[in-house]
């Protein structure tokens, strides 16, 4: 995983432009360029884990920051990214090394945010937040390791489900996904699938994999919200696979043949359904891009223009079929390298249309889909002042021209 566990740091850097995929993530800002509004960087140099849009106000975005410096783990702007200002997501519940954060698509304001312990809900834009868990999480049992082909090894999950001392406490909620049509409807990839039918007040479990896979993320077709797709990791077997509920998760298939293990894969797997085929989905799976045009009975390599092994997620434009964008980091060492991707021909071609450093991830607002925000690692200041320097990245212009903040 490449969640950074760094020192806490306060950047307020003036924003800066890049235009085109040649030019430098450090290019100075001047008032001839800067994009409209200006962008500034998260309060103490926070990272960016998620991105929620409230869809109907372009200018509202919420970003989820595991490991909070400061205490905060969602903040929020209302002005595009001009000021930023925290929710009321802190505590010691919010303690996660991954977040996850979506907005139901229905009602402003309300979100949720998959942590170790609960998912957390909020109906006023962030103000309040209430976790829910009743069954969420499954029971405490033993997981069989086997090792050079002897006999099986029991070892307990430690910790009680619902605490911090849980066994999993790299991200138990690792993915939230609203019903785009019926908002009480929720899914969470918690260990397998567990279903809401009430808002996320009480769950039940509808996927169980096998007792050492796990589910990382859930994607739901817009246009056929029956239709659901999940990555699951088969650790001991080290492959992914896709699986697949035609019926609002009351059953599930194994999709295609077995796609790569990730490294990251709790923290840097995507899944992104097209909004005009419910039977075209794009996956980010061990590092790289595949895709399926016939519903997930084959998945194909789309990531011709992409760096080798390098991509950590993905986001589709739901208004341009066969448009994605995806986020991309081989930094070595100190070095952070990386960049943004575009295609628009359903992943057989891409071209990069922002460079600088590596990018862990990209969001696109699917109200306003010209609208993008992608975070990433900047590497050490050179001035020596602070460890690392974490930066937001802006485009208004589908990828023309980007403000950087931090």
């Amino acid at each position: 995983m490449r969640t950074k566990h760094l020192a806490a740091v306060a950047l307020f850097v003036a924003a800066a432009v890049v235009t085109g995929a040649a030019s430098a993530g450090h290019t100075s800002a001047t008032a001839a360029n800067v994009q409209s509004p200006p962008l500034a960087p998260l309060p103490a140099g926070n990272g960016a884990q998620a991105f929620a849009f409230d869809g109907r106000f372009p200018n509202v975005v919420y970003i989820a920051s595991a490991h909070a410096r400061g205490g905060v783990y969602v903040f929020k702007t209302i002005d595009g990214g001009q000021h930023w200002r925290a929710t009321g997501a802190r505590g010691v519940g919010w303690e996660s090394d991954i977040l996850s954060l979506t907005i139901d698509p229905r009602h402003r304001g309300t979100l949720y945010a998959g942590t170790d312990t609960a998912v957390y809900k909020t109906v006023d834009g962030g103000r309040n937040w209430r976790p829910f868990r009743q069954g969420l999480f499954p029971r405490p049992h033993k997981v069989c390791f086997e090792r050079g082909g002897g006999p099986c090894w029991k070892y307990p999950y430690y910790g009680s489900p619902g605490k911090t001392n849980w066994n999993r406490n790299n991200g138990w909620v690792l993915d939230v996904a609203v019903d785009p049509v019926h908002s009480n409807v929720v899914y969470a990839a918690a260990g397998g699938i567990r279903k809401s039918a009430d808002g996320g007040r009480t769950w039940k479990n509808v996927f169980k994999p096998k007792l050492y896979d796990g589910v990382t993320r859930i994607a739901i077709a817009s246009t056929q919200p029956e239709s659901i797709y999940a990555i699951v990791h088969d650790s001991a077997a080290g492959t992914s696979v896709i699986y697949k509920s035609t019926d609002s998760g009351r059953t599930w298939q194994k999709t295609g043949s077995s796609l790569p293990p990730s490294c990251c894969g709790d923290s840097q797997d995507a899944l992104a359904v097209d909004s005009e085929n419910p039977r075209t989905v794009y996956a980010d799976v061990g590092d790289t891009v595949f895709a399926t045009t016939d519903g997930g009975m084959t998945w194909q390599p789309r990531a011709s223009g992409l760096p080798v092994n390098s991509v950590t997620s993905l986001t589709i434009d739901p208004r341009q079929s066969g448009t994605v964008y995806a986020s991309a980091d081989f930094s070595k060492g100190d070095k952070p390298t990386g960049g943004i991707y575009k295609t628009t021909d359903g992943g057989r071609s891409w071209t990069e249309v922002w460079s600088g450093f590596g990018v862990d991830k990209v969001a696109l607002d699917r109200a306003h889909p010209s609208t993008i925000y992608a975070e990433g690692w900047a590497g050490r200041d050179p001035s020596q002042t602070h460890e690392i320097e974490f930066r937001v990245l802006r485009s208004t212009d589908s990828g023309l021209t980007w403000a950087i903040a931090g």
